[in-house]
């Protein structure tokens, strides 16, 4: 490839090694000798304007002395990170007052951004400190995991009214294959109730009071009530299933474990008023 700088100078490139020489237009045809791997190519300006090719030995001695080149055209960059950091140089050059415009703006907003967090903050703490003066019991029905004894009972409730909906709802095999993953979750919600209620405990005069006087009647009567239904199942022949029988049992054994420990463990007013009463019958 030959680019022409002026009217009496030539950029060739060296056809071997890529080599840019500058050299001067010759008249009539010459050699030029590359530099660097010293490859002779031929300069034939007969042939619209510069034509490089490469010699055959046979040619040397019809051209005349090859033109010694004395310096190098540097070629164009090559390498992408220098040519992206050029880039970037130029562009900070061009646009160096709206740049720094933009940093103070930045500068501005994250002061700004600061100012905000350290106000929220501080409305944040302010705000936990008021809501730890609030009883738990009260927060207990609005923020998802949090226990109460009101909470507890009321899922025990529920969980058993569904199971006595869905065994009502079996009558073949087909609905007891459907009904079956039903009841297992029933059962895995049951099994996590003894730990629930035993790091309820010992409860609270406030928890004692709030609960409902006959919630061991209606805890044992749910109780009661949902074996029945399983024990019903179970001995229904039509709607035997391996994989309901299974989950039935899983509950039973879940709904007795739930169950007790409700029983066992929480008292009322009432029940302290007769233990209380039968200790003081006993002094006297």
């Amino acid at each position: 490839m030959v680019t022409a700088l002026m009217t009496r100078e030539l950029v060739v490139q060296c056809p071997n090694c890529a080599t840019q020489m500058r050299v001067k237009a010759p008249a009539t045809r010459s050699a030029v000798t590359c530099p660097n791997c010293s490859q002779q190519t031929e300069l034939d300006p007969s042939k619209q304007g510069i034509v490089l090719n490469r010699l055959r030995t046979d040619e040397f001695s019809q051209l005349p002395e090859p033109i010694v080149v004395q310096d190098q055209v540097a070629g164009p960059a090559r390498s992408a990170r220098v040519l992206r950091r050029a880039t970037r140089i130029a562009y900070k050059n061009e646009n160096r007052e709206a740049i720094q415009a933009s940093r103070k703006r930045t500068l501005q907003t994250i002061a700004v951004a600061l100012v905000c967090l350290a106000v929220t903050f501080t409305a944040a703490t302010l705000a936990y400190k008021k809501f730890r003066e609030v009883p738990t019991e009260y927060w207990a029905d609005v923020v998802p995991g949090m226990e109460s004894p009101e909470k507890l009972l009321n899922q025990y409730a529920n969980i058993c009214a569904n199971c006595q909906a869905t065994c009502n709802s079996i009558t073949d095999t087909s609905s007891s294959e459907q009904a079956a993953p039903h009841i297992r979750a029933m059962a895995g919600s049951l099994a996590g109730f003894p730990e629930r209620v035993e790091k309820m405990s010992p409860l609270t005069q406030a928890q004692i009071q709030s609960l409902d006087p006959l919630f061991r009647d209606t805890v044992d009567e749910n109780w009661k009530q949902t074996q029945e239904c399983v024990k019903v199942i179970r001995s229904n022949k039509r709607a035997y299933s391996a994989e309901l029988f299974r989950a039935l049992i899983d509950f039973s054994s879940a709904n007795d474990a739930a169950a007790q420990a409700i029983l066992s463990t929480w008292t009322t007013s009432a029940d302290l008023s007769a233990v209380n009463q039968d200790v003081t019958s006993e002094n006297n």
